[in-house]
């Protein structure tokens, strides 16, 4: 999903691989695209918020529904997680919006150089903020790690593929968590799937994101070293899965 024009892009994984997983990432990135293409641009922050909100609780039932309609015996799932670009137009101030579902992330890269992931994984609108804080900390503190130090490090690696709230979950309604952070001319976003941070630390994509390429180039970049680590199954990082990035350049 990329709408370089409009500020927006998202990525969507389907879970476990199958042909139903497609149907859950394809009918995703076709309902958050058509939604937002039937709105209006939102004046007040709040109501952008609350309209990336609505664009992934509608993916969320678009999916049940298709599955409904096809009468498949399980409803597919799929992560999310989509960025969009949002001016004030009292200020001209820039604002990114960005949300997630499951273990599909935003990150920022600002023009000194730092980079920081925006949204957290596996977690929703109805997690503590102890809770956000703490899986917050945590992810950062893993997404540097090389090689597992420590017992805490290996059981992180060794169950970082199971998942929280996605897309699709046929026993809870979702409820997105949108993080805003200020944004402006420099500033990069990557929006990844988890074959991207989970093959690449969060310094090697720093470094492969601050190289002066156009987007197109960017994500080539990023995801096709992504597929050299999972190649190398005796790496630590190393898993084989699916790979996919959207790089957007805030002008």
């Amino acid at each position: 999903l990329v709408d370089a024009s409009s500020g927006r892009g998202g990525v969507f994984d389907g879970v476990g691989g199958t042909k139903r997983a497609e149907i859950a990432s394809a009918t995703a990135t076709e309902t958050i695209g058509n939604y937002y293409a039937g709105a209006s641009e939102p004046t007040d922050l709040e109501a952008a918020k609350e309209l990336l909100y609505f664009a992934l609780v509608r993916a969320d039932e678009q999916i049940k529904a298709v599955a409904s309609t096809l009468n498949l015996p399980e409803v597919p799932q799929t992560t999310a997680a989509v960025a969009k670009l949002w001016r004030d137009p009292a200020s001209g101030d820039y604002k990114l919006l960005a949300a997630s579902s499951g273990d599909s992330r935003v990150y920022v890269l600002d023009p000194e150089g730092v980079l920081s992931q925006v949204t957290v994984d596996n977690v929703d609108d109805t997690t503590s903020d102890v809770d956000v804080q703490d899986a917050q900390l945590y992810q950062s503190e893993t997404s540097n790690i090389l090689d597992p130090l420590n017992s805490a490090d290996e059981t992180y690696f060794n169950t970082r593929h199971f998942l929280g709230p996605v897309l699709g979950l046929s026993d809870a309604d979702l409820e997105p968590r949108i993080e805003v952070v200020a944004i402006g001319t420099g500033y990069k976003v990557l929006i990844t799937t988890d074959g991207v941070h989970d093959n690449l630390t969060d310094n090697e994509i720093r470094e492969l994101l601050a190289a002066p390429l156009a987007a197109s180039e960017m994500v080539k970049s990023i995801t096709g070293a992504a597929r050299d680590r999972s190649a190398h199954q005796d790496f630590a990082r190393a898993k084989t899965d699916d790979i996919s990035a959207v790089v957007l350049l805030i002008d």
